[in-house]
């Protein structure tokens, strides 16, 4: 692609019009170094804990090294543990090295509370982090979600005590 700019320009005090144009900027757009799949249920109980997969895999011809892995979880969403741990907080992983069409993984369990039929979106980003901040992104490569929407329970308990019925 051909990217071509120019500049209109006046001069204070006069009326004259200045015009410069740039030397065009020409580049190829290519597919993305990474690609980026989730695994994950799309109905869920509210409080039901849940597993979600992140693949990331590399669509490279060189080794990839030092990529940085950023979720954004929903309000409601109850983060307990994810292999491999995370490198800060509980929402950012980095992948030391990925090989030519290797693969790695990222199972986060946790469990989402909401009202039925409310809906939810996981939002994850893929890119190189910054040089000055290494936990924040510099260059993204993907970004990808996954949703949730809360179903009523599959199992429903009652309790009577003293002939008096409640719901649980």
């Amino acid at each position: 692609l051909t990217i071509r700019a120019s500049v209109e320009y006046r001069v204070k005090g006069s009326n004259a019009t200045f015009f410069k144009e740039a030397e065009p900027l020409r580049f190829k757009i290519s597919s993305s170094p990474i690609v980026v799949n989730i695994n994950a249920v799309k109905n869920i109980s509210s409080g039901q804990e849940t597993d979600v997969v992140l693949t990331v895999s590399s669509n490279a011809a060189t080794r990839l090294t030092n990529i940085l892995v950023k979720a954004e979880y929903p309000n409601g969403f109850d983060f307990s543990r994810s292999s491999p741990a995370p490198v800060s907080g509980q929402n950012i992983w980095m992948i030391d090295e990925l090989d030519p069409e290797g693969k790695a993984s990222i199972t986060i369990t946790g469990a989402l509370l909401g009202s039925e039929s409310e809906e939810f979106a996981m939002n994850f980003s893929v890119g190189v982090p910054n040089e000055r901040d290494r936990l924040n992104l510099a260059s993204i490569f993907a970004l990808v979600s996954t949703e949730f929407t809360i179903e009523e329970a599959f199992l429903d308990v009652g309790v009577v005590v003293n002939g008096v019925r409640n719901n649980v």
